[in-house]
Parts: C-alpha cells; structure tokens; sequence
C-alpha cells in the first residue's frame, strides 16, 4: 500500500532536510528475495524491566544507536541504528536525506506529533540469545495512538509486534524494509548517484498489522552465512544465491552487498568450486550469527 502524497518522500525531506534538486538517483534492483513474511498471534516482548527511553529534542531528530550484537540485515551486517520517533529506524551508514526511502526498517512509519509518548530500547536474552528490542510507546498523530515494537534478533529475524494501533494511523501509515549500497566510480564527474538495492519488502499497514499479532521477517540463507570455504559452497548449491569463497578475505559472497570493492581488490570474479574446499585449511564453522528523482531498473 502506497501513501497519499509518498509518505516516504515527505519524511525524507522533513526527517534531515531538504536535498538538491538538482541530483538525480539512479537505482537497480536486485530480483532475488531475502525476506520470507509470517503473520503470528502475539509475540509482544515485556521490556519494562530494562528498558531505558531514547531521548529526543525535536520531532524529526534522528538518534544514532549501537546494537548489542551485528545483526545480519540481506547480505550484510550492521552495528547501528538512527532510531526516529517516527516508527521506523535508519540502516544507512551515516544520515542523508536522499537515502531514507533506500534504507530503513518501518515497523509503522508515520508523522507522529511529539507531544505525547517516547521511544525506549532494551537487550533482552531468549535461550542465552540476545534480542534487541526498540519500542513506540503511545506515540500520537492527530490525536490518535500508537504502541508497538521492533525487534531484531541475533539470527537476522525481525519482527514487527502491535500492541494497540488505531485504525486512523494505519491508515496513514508505511509498514516496508528496505536496503541498498552505493556504487561508486571514482572517475564520474557528475554528482548524481548510483544504488543498487536489495529486494524492498513493502506490506499493507491496513490489511497487515493487527493488535494483539506480529509480522515475522525471516532472513533467508545467503552467503553472509557461510563462515569457510565448505559452508559457502554449499550455500550456493542449494539456494538461488551464488555465492563464491575468497580465501584472502575470508569471506562467503556472491559479490552483491556493500563490500562488492573490496571483493573486486582483493578477489576477482574466479568463483571456488565445491571440489577445491579441500585444499583450504578451514576454520571452524561459526554460528550464524519532493526530493530527487530515482529511476528504478531490475537486473
């Protein structure tokens, strides 16, 4: 469900500032699927025992945070969150007004007002696992509340959990992941940029979101998952991902995720084959641990 007027691109512009008008964005997609969707009853975390409020000096300020963990988010991994009072965070690497419809987590994005309710976050531990939990606490818009949760938990799964939310906010609201990195080329002369994206999960906040239920999204395997030469190979061999081993960097990837440069420095394009993993010496497996225009192409 899209919003009236592109709630995305108002928060943009409101959120950091307005950007050049001037810069043209210039987006490729990518065709395969990171996330698999599940609606659940429950799933509220009770965080009142150690959760600690987010402190905010204005409506659209951005606080930048540091999780207890990496948490795997598509192909990469992230260490912090700009967390809004806005109902969604931040994944970016630093804050740019141009960026927020490329990156950000929305369990429900919305204009909410900044005289009523706060944000608070808590790292609570499930079977010896940490789960980070960042919760809107009644946060208003137009006199109507909201309290619901965002949840990220150490395997890369993140749940969006509803408390209570009127329908009249989510009738103005944006519920949708998404993620992209830059390509950059040094020797471009034009300030006008490139991002390639992962694929955007984008759910309907009037058909999807339900008090007292939450929406699970499971990070499929990928390659960021493959933790020595023999765990990466298999990864490739039994899902759509093609992912490679280099042994100079250590590292699983089918070359699409933010580190693409230093892959292309240090790795080159030969693929490692399953039958050459015995010639590694293998590490122990680890477990899993109006703003500009934007033209979007699928690859």
């Amino acid at each position: 469900m899209m919003v009236p007027l592109s709630l995305l691109a108002l928060l943009t512009a409101l959120l950091i500032g307005v950007t050049d008008a001037g810069t043209k964005i210039t987006v490729y997609q990518s065709p395969l699927t990171y996330y698999d969707v599940e609606h659940r009853e429950g799933g509220w975390l009770e965080t009142s025992a150690v959760e600690k409020e987010i402190p905010f000096s204005s409506r659209f300020e951005c606080q930048f945070i540091t999780l207890p963990f990496e948490f795997p988010y598509y192909a990469d991994k992230i260490s912090r969150l700009g967390v809004t009072r806005l109902g969604f965070v931040y994944t970016g690497p630093y804050t740019n007004a141009r960026l927020t419809e490329l990156m950000h987590i929305a369990p429900l994005m919305n204009l909410y007002t900044f005289n009523s309710g706060n944000v608070t976050q808590a790292t609570l531990l499930d079977e010896g696992k940490s789960i980070y939990v960042l919760q809107w606490n009644n946060v208003s818009i137009l006199n109507y509340t909201a309290t619901f949760q965002l949840q990220l938990h150490l395997n890369g799964t993140m749940v969006f959990a509803y408390q209570n939310v009127t329908s009249e906010v989510l009738n103005m609201a944006v519920v949708s992941v998404v993620s992209a990195f830059p390509w950059v080329n040094s020797a471009a002369a034009t300030k006008d940029l490139t991002y390639y994206e992962y694929e955007e999960v984008k759910l309907s906040a009037t058909e999807d979101v339900i008090n007292g239920s939450s929406l699970v999204l499971s990070l499929r395997q990928n390659c960021q998952f493959g933790t020595n030469c023999t765990t990466c190979t298999d990864i490739g061999a039994t899902t759509p991902f093609s992912c490679q081993w280099c042994t100079t960097l250590r590292r699983c990837s089918d070359t699409f995720d933010s580190k693409y440069e230093e892959w292309s420095e240090h790795c080159g394009s030969t693929k490692t084959e399953e039958t050459e993993c015995a010639a590694f010496t293998e590490d122990a497996t680890e477990e899993p641990s109006s703003g500009p225009t934007v033209q979007r192409y699928s690859l």
